[in-house]
């Protein structure tokens, strides 16, 4: 818990911050729904409303903490430019995919 408060925080390298939690642990995070799915079921009911909530969380706690760790880099302009593209593309579908069910 005190590795997600240093992301929250901006504390974490800019690279840890990307590689180890935007997208390793999202593959992680991914894993369980993806293999229900390629076993041809679809997963529905509460415990597909709990892990989109705390899938939904994490995104954010990522997403927050990978700005603010591109706010703190120092090195090129690159990075962090890239990363806040990124972070703004990931909210962009998170939006789509929350707001899409609600209007049909």
């Amino acid at each position: 818990m005190p590795t997600l408060m240093s992301l929250w925080r901006g504390d974490l390298p800019l690279y840890r911050a990307v590689w180890l939690y935007g997208v390793i642990g999202r593959l992680i995070f991914a894993f369980p729904i993806n293999l229900v799915s390629l076993a041809g079921q679809k997963p529905t009911g509460s415990a597909l409303l709990f892990y989109c909530f705390c899938l939904l969380v994490y995104t954010v706690v990522v997403c927050v903490g990978m700005w603010k760790s591109a706010t703190r880099y120092e090195g090129t302009r690159f990075w962090p430019a890239i990363t806040r593209f990124s972070v703004g593309v990931v909210c962009c579908i998170m939006t789509y995919s929350l707001v899409t069910p609600l209007a049909s």
